[in-house]
């Protein structure tokens, strides 16, 4: 109308806010030369992002991957516990340590992961994601009652949420658990443990890992049966 807005409602007009367009730019330059594995670039563009954004954790993640893309392991992990440090509850930083901490596979190292993983699942109790690394690391560190209690919950989280069978991460994140699972009940019901990780195994696109363990149960199952015939023999020529 062209007539100015009456002072009365000014105060009630909240102020437009706009995203610090030169933090934005870092990024967008950043995560561009990350995907053409321009890493050296990739890090200058992602620490004057972290400085222009003290208080994001957005930025600090993206250096600490791209840390870890450059081979730079140390690096990666001080930024990403400097992340934790400052943001606890910031997902990301605390899958991505407990994941790295997990490939250690020490005992000290695992006791550390599944510290990151709970509070990973404590910041988002829902997730599907974080259980199943929960229960990865408990089982590994022997408690396979509480692991595999908690491979049943993200079954029912997965449940909840529909998998998609065009969907491959869901189904990848299934046959983790299948895998899991099968491990667990392989110690005392050597066949049911192997149905459970064949079937993860064709889910999965045949991870390796899993068809480590496959191999390594049937192998296991064979020696066992050939034990068992050997036994029957003696048996029946003692007789």
């Amino acid at each position: 109308t062209g007539k100015a807005v009456p002072k009365a409602w000014q105060s009630k007009i909240a102020p437009l806010t706009h995203p610090a367009l030169g933090s934005y730019l870092l990024l967008e330059a950043g995560s561009l030369a990350y995907s053409t594995r321009n890493f050296t670039s990739a890090v200058g563009f992602f620490e004057k992002a972290v400085e222009m954004l003290p208080k994001s954790a957005a930025p600090r993640n993206k250096l600490g991957m791209t840390l870890m893309a450059m081979g730079k392991r140390a690096e990666a992990v001080q930024v990403y516990t400097d992340i934790v440090t400052t943001f606890p509850r910031d997902v990301s930083a605390r899958m991505t340590l407990g994941e790295m901490l997990e490939e250690e596979d020490t005992a000290p190292a695992l006791a550390a992961a599944r510290v990151h993983y709970q509070a990973a699942l404590a910041a988002s109790p829902r997730s599907a994601e974080q259980m199943i690394s929960l229960a990865h690391v408990q089982r590994k560190e022997g408690d396979t009652v509480v692991a595999y209690a908690a491979y049943n919950e993200s079954l029912q989280l997965l449940a909840a949420r529909g998998i998609r069978r065009a969907d491959l991460s869901e189904i990848d994140l299934q046959a983790r658990v299948f895998h899991g699972i099968g491990l667990i009940l392989s110690h005392t019901q050597l066949d049911v443990g192997i149905s459970y990780i064949a079937r993860a195994t064709g889910m999965s696109a045949f991870d390796r890992y899993m068809l480590t363990d496959l191999a390594r149960l049937l192998l296991q199952r064979a020696a066992s049966s050939a034990e068992t015939s050997t036994q029957d023999v003696s048996a029946e020529g003692g007789g």
